[in-house]
């Protein structure tokens, strides 16, 4: 596994002041040169990272031409010159399976102000490797602490719409199952399925099922330039499915322009030296979720809530994986809904920071 990691670490290194030959930039990924953060962009919960690399599942896979024979050959690693000097091993570097692409943990909080709704939540994710070329499962778990003031179980007549009895807790599980073809040198899909639960812990029937998926497929217009478009399904009341389209742009080895809805992103790389990297970048987001809840007067409904992203944050990882994060920003245009309509609530501008582990 070392070695691995050495490789990679070497192919990222800058030229020069660490002695690593500069890798070049190599576009049969779909988000560039070497993909900082995890995390699809279309997770209804979005948490601090990248945008189209989950995990790191295809970090190095390239496109290979067909057998002679007619069989169907493996992807493999892009290939580089030899590294003039390895950089120094770490714990994680020796230790980490081959079965585990890599996972993060990461914790957010969204105070509570005024009349509004705050929330504190934990989110944890690993994506492993399957047996079956390209494809990867990565199980999830999302929980989430809502806080508020005593005006969101109000009476009635404190709220036009009625009291907005938020549960304490909201749960949301899930396991995806990602495969991710390239088809030639310029053509690669991506799909993706996941079942989940999304519950308060009480409510757990046929409304707390839910099927998320996508299905994008990428085209390399030009060495620096790259096309996705594609949609991502929801199995949501209010927003079921939602287009996914945008460019991503390559201006150099050290600046990355995610022009994609619904996650656009500026990043600049401000550190690369011993197989470590360090960006700097803003970002937006639609954020939000649904879950099935049972109200305080015991009947079952299903919550909504949605808002608006403006974020700015910094990102370190090495070439396996490790590493950390650290953003915040702006919530804005967010809204409480139910199916039944009772306590529905426009809720007022706030903050967010998140912070996080990979490994």
């Amino acid at each position: 596994m070392w070695t691995t990691c050495a490789l990679l670490a070497a192919a990222a290194g800058q030229a020069g002041g660490d002695g690593l030959r500069e890798r070049p930039l190599d576009l049969t990924e779909p988000s560039g040169v070497v993909p900082i953060g995890y995390v699809s962009p279309y997770y209804e919960e979005p948490v601090a990272g990248s945008a189209f690399d989950p995990a790191g599942t295809v970090e190095h896979a390239q496109y290979v031409p067909p057998a002679p024979n007619g069989g169907t050959p493996s992807p493999t690693l892009p290939t580089f010159e030899p590294p003039v000097a390895d950089p120094p091993p770490t714990w994680w570097a020796e230790t980490k399976p081959r079965w585990l692409k890599g996972g993060r943990g990461t914790l957010s909080y969204v105070p509570t102000s005024g009349e509004d709704l705050g929330w504190t939540a934990l989110d944890v994710q690993s994506t492993f490797v399957a047996p079956v070329p390209l494809l990867s499962v990565t199980p999830r778990v999302n929980l989430r602490w809502l806080e508020g003031p005593t005006s969101l179980t109000a009476e009635p007549q404190d709220r036009p719409n009625g009291p907005s009895d938020v549960p304490g807790m909201l749960l949301a599980a899930s396991v995806e199952a990602r495969w991710f073809q390239p088809l030639s040198e310029r053509w690669m899909l991506d799909f993706a399925v996941s079942p989940g639960l999304y519950t308060d812990g009480e409510n757990t029937g046929s409304d707390a099922v839910r099927i998320t998926g996508r299905a994008l497929a990428f085209y390399k217009w030009h060495e620096a330039v790259r096309v996705a478009f594609g949609a991502v399904y929801l199995d949501r009341e209010d927003i079921n499915v939602i287009p996914a389209v945008g460019l991503m742009v390559f201006p150099s080895h050290d600046t990355r322009i995610e022009l994609l809805f619904p996650r656009p992103r500026l990043a600049q790389r401000i550190f690369n030296e011993n197989g470590v990297e360090r960006w700097a970048y803003v970002a937006g987001e639609f954020g939000g979720g649904q879950w099935a809840i049972t109200r305080a007067d015991g009947t079952e409904d299903t919550l909504r809530i949605r808002d608006f992203r403006f974020l700015a944050g910094l990102e370190q990882k090495d070439a396996c994986g490790a590493g950390w994060v650290v953003e915040g920003g702006f919530l804005f245009g967010r809204e409480l809904e139910y199916d039944s309509g009772v306590g529905d609530a426009e809720l007022d501008l706030t903050s967010i920071v998140r912070a996080g582990v990979t490994f």
